[in-house]
């Protein structure tokens, strides 16, 4: 075989190559449905997505019940001032006097901003600290700015008594002041 034919035959089988190869890249999606993610021809939907279509028609329901119309924006219902001790979605400065103690109930969260507090059980067991990843055992001190959650009720911080200044914790949660 002579040098020209070599060539061709070399050009003729790189684009043929080409050819193949781009075919294939094109159709490479295979039969891919035509579908619109979150269309009603779409299978895949999140449970947000379920929660709010059944939150808009059980309410729309309801309205024609009541012989009213749904609200076409969500409304916050007035909250109050909530009630010491009361769990809440923030967090709550509370000030705690020398030598009181600060218990919360199952899964209260605290946040020592200012003070010396040590950490207090009734049981024995401990508060998880989030933010250093250990547990604080009781009489132990609990360090300024740390995330703490009294995973058990029952569980809190101590004010130091011979201590000049009160204790701020912020809590979230529901707790009681002894």
């Amino acid at each position: 075989m002579n040098k020209i034919a070599k060539v061709t035959y070399s050009f003729v089988l790189m684009g043929a190559l080409l050819t193949a190869g781009s075919i294939m890249y094109i159709n490479a999606d295979g039969n891919a449905p035509a579908t619109q993610p979150g269309s009603a021809n779409d299978p895949v939907v999140t449970k947000s997505y379920v929660d709010e279509q059944v939150a808009s028609l059980v309410k729309a329901e309801l309205a024609k019940l009541n012989g009213t119309t749904p609200p076409t924006t969500p409304t916050k219902p007035d909250q109050g001032k909530p009630d010491e001790g009361a769990p809440s979605a923030a967090m709550k400065p509370v000030t705690v006097r020398p030598g009181q103690t600060i218990i919360g109930s199952e899964g209260t969260e605290f946040v020592v901003r200012a003070g010396k507090g040590t950490a207090y059980t009734e049981d024995g067991g401990g508060l998880s600290d989030l933010t250093s990843a250990k547990d604080i055992g009781k009489g132990l001190s609990v360090g300024s700015n740390h995330y703490v959650v009294a995973p058990r009720a029952g569980r809190g911080i101590t004010s130091d008594p011979k201590s000049k200044v009160s204790l701020i914790v912020l809590v979230r949660g529901g707790y009681t002041i002894k």
